[in-house]
């Protein structure tokens, strides 16, 4: 089947939250429809991007905000060094061209690095279709999702790390075909994320 439209893991992810009552269309359709940035007035996400960053390069450098280097250091492991950083991943599920960008992928296996100012709760993170869209995608065996606790005091430091991998089942591919198909028959009844994902050739 040629894909006839195209959109974003992050894109999907944020339609799975709308479905499960976690986003209101509204925020859902600002969400998709503003531009990404590569630093963001909003706190909360400059932190993820700033660990990023640093995991990526090394360089402090590349950190806007006030940081305790120390525990972000002590909290870095190993394995989140080793692999090809910042990777563009993408293919066809049904008749849709999905892409993404990977943190890290070291053979066949790919990490996300998140910083959260929230408790770890394994279940939020299981529940996502992150993880099942990167794996449907690639093939890959394992998708970690490496989780860093932030708390909001400064310098922002982070207080505990966690490690949560997550592994292909058989209904994945199913089960990513199927919220492919419920976001395509949403996007229908608005116009403006239609145009964006099937633009009119």
């Amino acid at each position: 089947m040629n894909p006839t439209a195209k959109t974003s893991v992050s894109a999907l992810e944020a339609f799975r939250r709308f479905q499960n009552e976690l986003l209101t269309q509204e925020a859902l359709v600002a969400r998709l429809t503003t531009p990404f940035r590569e630093d963001s007035e909003n706190v909360r996400i400059q932190k993820g991007i700033d660990l990023h960053k640093y995991i990526e390069t090394g360089n402090p450098r590349t950190m806007q905000l006030a940081w305790d280097r120390d525990s972000v250091d002590a909290a870095i492991e190993e394995s989140d060094l080793v692999g090809e950083h910042e990777l563009w991943i993408s293919g066809p599920l049904g008749d849709t061209h999905v892409h993404a960008k990977a943190d890290l992928v070291n053979g066949l296996e790919i990490r996300d690095f998140k910083a959260t100012g929230l408790p770890f709760k394994a279940d939020d993170y299981e529940a996502s279709y992150q993880w099942r869209l990167y794996l449907a995608l690639t093939g890959c065996e394992r998708f970690v999702y490496r989780v860093f606790e932030v708390p909001d005091d400064l310098p922002y430091r982070v207080v505990e790390s966690h490690t949560f991998p997550l592994y292909p089942y058989p209904a994945l591919l199913d089960d990513c075909l199927a919220l492919v198909g419920d976001f395509r028959l949403w996007a229908r009844g608005v116009p403006e994320i239609q145009a964006r994902i099937a633009p009119p050739i």
